[in-house]
């Protein structure tokens, strides 16, 4: 398959791209590099000795991202680039539906222009409300997101639901990513991003370095069995193998299907440091402070649908993600 990757520079777009050539699929890269790095490029040329075609350019800018599909041809195009934290999300709503949702709205419709008609969009697990059970299946009865972030994918994802009713030849399939870490097993491609990052990973391994005092916990005192809170973490190589399975599952399939992408199995904060510390061979300072606002005790994905349809589960596990994770640190510098 001939695949086009939109955000295809950042730390999900680097590594489908990765194991999209590792199955023997060509890719055609875009980005517009705002929360990324070109050298990516050459992270995966190191890798798999192909360098790839690459077009700078931004998802809302229709002439530009036109004239790239046409130019590439592609049999799938991957859909990652978006704006993605919850926290921001808040502060610069305008910027997450304008990106987010008017992206994808220009996507489309360049997608349509060309007579493309395969997309694997890169939805999240942000999209179940707070109340959905845990281990939750996409069964779940309604999607709902208390955060402007989550919202743009729940749009996006009615909007696909929306065209596929209306071109039953079209094929959409929507993938529920859930906390992605780790990096490429060579150590050259990793999570490396220009703004500032807030996910857990990043923060843990900033203090492993002394480049910040401690580690923060937020809340000690949920109903866990350490009391910290716990979460699906994939390993960003098994996550990349499932969005190559769905690229060739749409090669085959009309419609718009969802899928959860995840372990399946729930790992608490405290003990992703611990796994961390084996990984990294230090200690590394911490501590428990207040719970943020909308943080819930538990949330794991039920990944079953995956493993029955895209014959794909995630391999890999928690100790693997930090030792492949601390390599790429260690690359980096």
């Amino acid at each position: 398959m001939k695949a086009f990757i939109t955000g295809g520079c950042g730390f999900v777009g680097a590594h489908t791209a990765a194991a999209l050539l590792e199955a023997g699929h060509q890719v055609f890269i875009y980005d517009n590099l705002s929360n990324s790095y070109q050298d990516a490029l050459e992270a995966l040329q190191d890798i798999s000795g192909i360098r790839l075609p690459f077009v700078h350019g931004d998802i809302r800018d229709g002439e530009r991202l036109l004239q790239a599909l046409k130019t590439s041809g592609p049999d799938v195009v991957f859909h990652f680039a978006a704006l993605k934290s919850i926290s921001e999300s808040f502060e610069k709503p305008l910027d997450y539906y304008d990106v987010n949702v008017s992206g994808t709205v220009t996507l489309l419709k360049a997608m349509q222009s060309c007579g493309l008609k395969r997309l694997v969009f890169s939805s999240s697990v942000a999209v179940y409300p707070e109340n959905s059970p845990s281990p939750c299946s996409e069964s779940v009865s309604s999607v709902g997101a208390p955060h402007p972030y989550g919202e743009t994918k729940v749009i996006i994802e009615r909007l696909l639901t929306r065209l596929g009713e209306s071109k039953p030849d079209l094929s959409s399939v929507i993938l529920r990513f859930c906390n992605p870490a780790g990096a490429h097993p060579s150590g050259l491609l990793g999570e490396k991003t220009r703004q500032p990052q807030g996910n857990l990973f990043p923060r843990i391994w900033q203090a492993a370095r002394g480049e910040i005092p401690r580690f923060e916990i937020f809340g000690g005192d949920y109903a866990t069995p350490d009391g910290t809170a716990v979460r699906d973490y994939l390993h960003i190589m098994d996550l990349a193998e499932g969005c190559v399975k769905a690229g060739e599952y749409s090669l085959r399939h009309q419609g718009t299907e969802t899928f959860n992408l995840g372990s399946g199995r729930g790992a608490s904060v405290l003990s992703v440091l611990r796994s961390c510390e084996r990984a990294a061979g230090r200690k590394i300072n911490f501590q428990i402070v207040s719970r943020r606002t909308g943080d819930r005790p538990e949330f794991i994905a039920d990944p079953g649908k995956a493993e029955k349809i895209l014959h794909w589960k995630a391999r890999k596990n928690l100790d693997e993600i930090c030792e492949d994770a601390w390599r790429y640190e260690l690359h980096r510098g």
